[in-house]
């Protein structure tokens, strides 16, 4: 989401043509398509870097990949690990955990087909998806997710690419007992590994299909105009303009119940605005809409009824690059952090639909871990701003180093920048330059394992389980070097990464509370970013669309968990 966990709106922003990709859905064509079969049209908010599941990172990307790849296990309806390719989920009762709880053994259902009817699903490919995962030839957004906790991961991982072989993957913590047995080995007990069996990257790809002939490039497997994109998920990735639409279709051969309707289609709108008008004429059913518009939609007797307001677990930031000038400076971070009024952002910017927070980790992911206080020295202060500029490497406006503001291009994306430019030059006085980007552009730049995007972005978090493991070091830790795609700041601490490793290790509850309050004090106090706050995720729904289940861990894709129940009233 998710990063994968960035929510939904984060990629939402680039321009297209009105005419080109909202008019066309509302032709007589299209009405006598959708009247032949249910169709649903939910917009697609941006060209999607990719949707291969070891890959994907980024919240749009990870909703794809639940309706076209299912994982070991899936989310409920309450966010409980349940069944999906495994039979059950693993506990001590039923031999799935080890006694010292560092075994977790899955049984596979032995019916569960590939896509393409070539198959079923087996624990080998399960393997194959792992060792793709933690592979550095992949540049996986999670290459360094299971550092730490499953055998040999870190060795894997910080591999040089060229010198990983298969002995080297095959030194990796799992193993497929037999054809439907698959197991894993952890360095140390982890109560939250059935969530991460849950997660999009449990996905097992099928090796024939990720790596036949002819491919144009490595991610190449993921476009259908390249050869069918054989998955197991409800449904099928058909077409794919990029650009401009996506398509997915029933999969006849879903090893669970088959999905409501018989086509998805999504329209890849990236600018909130021309997703709005598309919605207003009936083109769309579930879009986004500008967040300048909120309270006129809230106002609408129509649209009000239509509004989705739902909870995010994200947490929404100003992202430096830590490892080029002027960031490097941890001063001039200072700086920008205290110049940012968050009070005047969420009223203007979001419409007040953020809730102020100002370190990492809200109470739901932290638990007992959770500090009220921390970060709060650190919110808006002209007079301290000033002071760490003047303290900084580079004292004088005039001369400041230029700084880029990054963003996906769009309505939401030129006020966020604009708000920004404002900002900083009213209380530092330093002229920052708005650099907007393709969509497909942005999310690749800051996925970058090693080189971060420079100057700064909004960027954010999303909880994939809700567990301080999955936000510390999954997010910010280094080794003190960079690697870790999901660190856009390229934030490097020993003593940080010492106490989140140390946290994440460690099996008593109250003594892990505290290694992990002591790992957010020193991120938080190391201006890594500047924390703005949690957001809502508001869409628009079509009364015509039944069985959306909202989700506070689906980045803002509503249903998005649980596509197959999706359907629509023709």
């Amino acid at each position: 989401m998710n990063n994968k966990r960035l929510p939904r709106i984060q990629s939402l922003l680039a321009l297209v043509a009105l005419a080109a990709l909202v008019l066309p859905l509302a032709s007589p064509a299209f009405s006598a398509h959708a009247q032949a079969k249910k169709v649903l049209n939910y917009q697609a908010g941006g060209e999607p870097a990719t949707i291969d599941p070891q890959v994907a990172s980024y919240g749009d990307q990870v909703a794809y990949t639940h309706a076209l790849f299912a994982s070991l296990l899936r989310y409920d309806h309450d966010s409980k690990p349940s069944p999906w390719l495994a039979k059950e989920v693993p506990t001590v009762a039923n031999g799935g955990i080890s006694a010292d709880g560092m075994t977790y053994t899955y049984k596979l259902r032995n019916d569960f087909k590939w896509s393409d009817g070539n198959g079923v699903v087996k624990a080998q490919d399960v393997v194959y998806a792992f060792q793709r995962l933690a592979n550095p030839k992949t540049a996986a957004g999670y290459g360094a997710f299971l550092n730490g906790l499953l055998v040999n991961a870190d060795t894997v991982n910080n591999t040089a690419p060229d010198k990983v072989d298969q002995k080297l993957l095959d030194s990796l913590g799992v193993i497929a007992v037999d054809d439907f047995t698959v197991q894993f080995k952890l360095v140390h007990p982890a109560g939250y590994f059935n969530q991460i069996a849950s997660l999009w990257l449990a996905s097992p790809v099928r090796k024939d299909n990720v790596e036949r002939a002819g491919l144009p490039d490595p991610t190449g497997w993921t476009d259908p105009a390249n050869g069918p994109v054989v998955g197991s998920g409800p449904y099928t990735l058909t077409k794919w303009d990029h650009n401009k639409e996506m398509v997915f279709t029933k999969n006849p051969n879903y090893g669970g119940t088959l999905a409501k309707i018989d086509e998805i289609d999504l329209p890849i709108i990236q600018d909130t605005a021309i997703a709005y008008a598309g919605y207003k004429s009936g083109a769309l059913d579930i879009s986004l809409f500008p967040a300048a518009e909120i309270p006129n939609v809230k106002a609408d007797p129509v649209l009000g009824k239509q509004l989705l307001q739902y909870p995010s677990a994200c947490e929404i930031y100003m992202n430096f690059d830590n490892t080029k000038p002027p960031f490097d400076d941890q001063k001039v971070r200072e700086a920008f952090t205290y110049a940012l009024n968050r009070d005047l952002y969420i009223h203007v910017i979001t419409q007040d639909t953020y809730t102020k927070f100002l370190s990492f980790m809200s109470k739901d992911v932290a638990g007992d871990a959770f500090d009220p206080d921390l970060g709060k020295a650190y919110d808006f202060n002209p007079d301290k701003a000033k002071a760490a500029l003047a303290a900084s490497k580079y004292p004088d406006p005039a001369t400041f180093p230029a700084v880029n503001f990054n963003y996906a291009a769009g309505a939401d994306g030129q006020r966020r920048a604009d708000f920004m430019q404002a900002q900083i030059q009213t209380i530092l006085g330093i002229n920052i330059t708005e650099n907007p980007m393709d969509n497909a552009a942005y999310q690749a730049a800051t996925t970058d394992p090693i080189n971060k995007l420079s100057g700064f972005q909004r960027a954010g978090w999303c909880a994939d389980y809700l567990h301080p493991s999955d936000w510390l070091y999954t997010v910010f830790g280094s080794n003190g070097k960079a690697g870790n795609a999901n660190n856009q700041a390229g934030f490097t601490s020993k003593a940080f990464d010492d106490a989140a490793q140390k946290a994440d290790n460690e099996a008593d509850p109250a003594k892990a509370a505290e290694l992990y309050k002591a790992a957010n004090k020193i991120l938080t106090d190391s201006f890594a970013v500047a924390y703005i706050g949690s957001n809502l995720n508001l869409d628009l729904v079509t009364p015509r669309v039944k069985g959306l289940i909202a989700n506070s861990l689906d980045g803002g894709l509503p249903g998005s968990f649980f596509w197959e129940e999706i359907d629509i009233a023709n």
